[in-house]
């Protein structure tokens, strides 16, 4: 127990930045499904960050894409985004804590955003004031956890909260499940799934979500990091197939047309597509990528 409070004590200093920055680099690359012979392009980076957690978003008539930015010299991510073009980049958010995943939901017309806060022990929900770094602090959907990339989902006329959660003084973390008839005003209500901690006896947080809820062949499927050898190594597609108050399941796919091998999340808006790819591992990794998709349940 000593050891990993030292351990975690050492992640959030400046040295751990510094420590992080010849092993641990993401970057983000996308694409046009409808000219595939463009083939892939690199969001450029400074040399002092990585990006990472891509979303894209379509906003008074303009694409854009919001992504974690992090910053080794701080040894903290900020929330940054930029037109697809890669131009008007623009810091959206930055606190005294390391922020992550914006992921963006469009709602009765206005803008929101729930970004990674689990240093501050919330999951927040934000509202676009000032588009695109204007943003108002709505309320917390909950609190005094270690709960890490909140993905929502519309479902079954209430509004579904999938986070990977960490307890105190446990390593690994698990698939939580929380719902609520409003998302403005409700309550959070656990599912009892979450008693199972799903996902636990994973390595590298296999659980966790890896971008926003997507349709595939009338079905929702739900990307997941799938990262057996080292983080960020893969993604893996969960097909969801009960949800309810008192159920849940869901069954890994393969859907050969996604990119998987070396990704961390996957953003698709139209004929737009992002990821977000590792593209330097640590010393002990193991680099190859992976052979096959994973596809179990």
């Amino acid at each position: 127990m000593c050891l990993l409070r030292a351990l975690r004590h050492f992640h959030a200093t400046t040295l751990s930045g510094l420590h992080r920055m010849p092993k641990d680099c993401f970057a983000l690359f996308g694409r046009r499904l409808d000219q595939p012979d463009l083939g892939w392009r690199r969001l450029a980076q400074p040399w002092s960050s990585y990006r990472a957690d891509p979303f894209l978003l379509e906003w008074q008539g303009q694409f854009w894409l919001f992504f974690e930015e992090f910053e080794y010299l701080r040894n903290k991510g900020r929330l940054a985004a930029c037109r697809l073009d890669g131009s008007a980049y623009t810091v959206v958010m930055d606190r005294p804590y390391h922020m992550s995943y914006p992921f963006p939901l469009l709602y009765q017309d206005r803008l929101w955003m729930v970004p990674e806060s689990c240093q501050n022990g919330t999951v927040d929900l934000y509202e676009s004031v000032t588009f695109p770094h204007g943003w108002r602090l709505v309320r917390s959907l909950l609190q005094a956890m270690d709960a890490v990339d909140a993905t929502l989902l519309w479902e079954n006329e209430r509004w579904w909260l999938f986070t990977s959660v960490r307890p105190p003084g446990v390593g690994q973390r698990h698939l939580e499940i929380y719902s609520s008839p409003d998302l403005l005003t409700g309550d959070w209500l656990a599912h009892p799934i979450n008693e199972q901690r799903l996902y636990h006896s994973l390595s590298n947080q296999s659980g966790r979500c890896g971008g926003a809820f997507f349709r595939h062949q009338g079905q929702w499927i739900r990307p997941a990091q799938y990262s057996p050898a080292y983080y960020g190594q893969g993604l893996a597609f969960r097909e969801l197939r009960k949800l309810s108050l008192e159920h849940f399941a869901e069954v890994g796919v393969d859907i050969p047309d996604l990119p998987w091998r070396q990704n961390h999340h996957l953003t698709t808006l139209g004929v737009h597509q992002w990821v977000n790819r590792k593209v330097r591992v640590s010393y002990t990794a193991r680099p190859r990528a992976l052979q096959e998709p994973w596809s179990g349940s």
